[in-house]
């Protein structure tokens, strides 16, 4: 069956568009339609606040229980990070600012900045990672921080 053909029905049993304009022949990439729909929450900052709170304690050794899965994101994503020396990074949603430890280790002169809502979290990641900067955020929109030229 060829890309459209197989986009099309994709698209008719699922309700999801299909990009058949990608490089690789064997491959299409299945992305869903949210442009009808609005993309609000239906919570507010401060409960995600409370809910890190109230887990902050446990947090480490929980994913510690799933630490390949957890880990994942660490070490996947700096592979396609390019880190030159004296760059900074933005880490929004630190909770315990474990990826400095893994940024750290791809280049040491690059300067991580953790934002977290989570007051629990940013205490857990100070007696871990004392040397960790931590910026405490009070939502997540506006988000503002200046553009580093």
């Amino acid at each position: 069956m060829d890309k459209e053909k197989l986009a099309k029905l994709i698209q008719e049993i699922t309700g999801i568009t299909v990009d058949k304009n990608t490089s690789d022949e064997e491959s299409i990439t299945i992305m869903r339609d949210y442009s009808k729909t609005d993309h609000k929450n239906s919570w507010r900052d401060a409960d995600v606040e409370q809910h890190w709170d109230s887990v902050a304690d446990i947090y480490i050794k929980e994913n510690e229980r799933v630490s390949k899965a957890h880990n994942q994101r660490f070490i996947e994503s700096v592979q396609h990070l390019d880190l030159s020396d004296d760059e900074q990074v933005l880490n929004i949603s630190s909770r315990d600012c474990e990826a400095n430890d893994y940024i750290s280790r791809e280049n040491p002169n690059v300067s991580v900045i953790n934002t977290e809502i989570s007051s629990g979290l940013m205490a857990v990641a100070k007696k871990i990672r004392p040397i960790a900067e931590q910026i405490k955020i009070k939502t997540y929109s506006p988000f503002y921080f200046r553009q580093v030229e």
